[in-house]
């Protein structure tokens, strides 16, 4: 009876031990700081945090060599974000949203970053058409492929989620009438490096 009270004992303690560390675990996780560079401005979520990120900057096409950036200087369309050379030196996990422009830093901790930038021949849309009717929008998109092929095409309207598609042709169906839609586009090469972003405004037929 006393060995089985000592095993209860010992499974109790190892069990809220292991909840314990789970649970500082999971609240670890939520902890973190999130670092955003938008052009010109930085913001940092967390104020109090000692984060610092360094802009590498590849020097010409393919030179595979890079310059750091003055902190206020960030990449225009002519530079693709290097995830391969992109690091932290204590692990922090880092992203870059071709929309936007800005980069996201995810870490527990203080961390030092190296943001890297190759010199980049991107696609760029430089036209998008629209045909109208009561109730639908279909746009056409016109394009210089750059470096890689074109893996896939993502439509928006009135800021709302994007939808993919393999086409540079889309519809939008169901609208009303009467109505004036505005309509983002950008396309990805199959190296996973964006377009800019096209925005045109297209208003539907009015019910005759």
């Amino acid at each position: 009876m006393k060995n089985k009270k000592i095993i209860l004992i010992v499974f109790f303690t190892l069990l809220f031990v292991i909840i314990g560390i789970k649970y500082n675990i999971d609240i670890s996780k939520n902890e973190h700081f999130i670092y955003e560079g938008i052009i010109n401005e930085v913001i940092y979520k967390n104020e109090n945090s000692n984060n610092t990120i360094s802009m590498m900057f590849e020097t010409g096409l393919d030179t595979e060599e890079y310059v750091e950036a003055d902190s206020s200087v960030w990449p225009g369309d002519d530079y693709a974000f290097n995830s391969e050379l992109s690091r932290c030196e204590n692990g922090g996990n880092l992203s870059y949203n071709y929309q936007t422009k800005k980069i996201t830093l995810l870490n527990n901790i203080s961390d030092k970053c190296y943001v890297y930038f190759d010199v980049y021949n991107k696609a760029k849309i430089d036209n998008v058409t629209s045909n109208v009717t009561t109730n639908s929008i279909t746009v056409n998109v016109s394009l210089i492929v750059g470096d890689y092929p074109i893996s896939q095409y993502y439509y928006s309207i009135n800021n709302g989620s994007y939808a993919s598609s393999s086409s540079n042709s889309y519809t939008f169906s169901g609208l009303s009438a009467g109505q004036s839609y505005s309509i983002r586009v950008y396309v990805r090469d199959t190296n996973g490096v964006d377009s800019n972003v096209y925005t045109i405004n297209a208003e539907t037929e009015n019910v005759v």
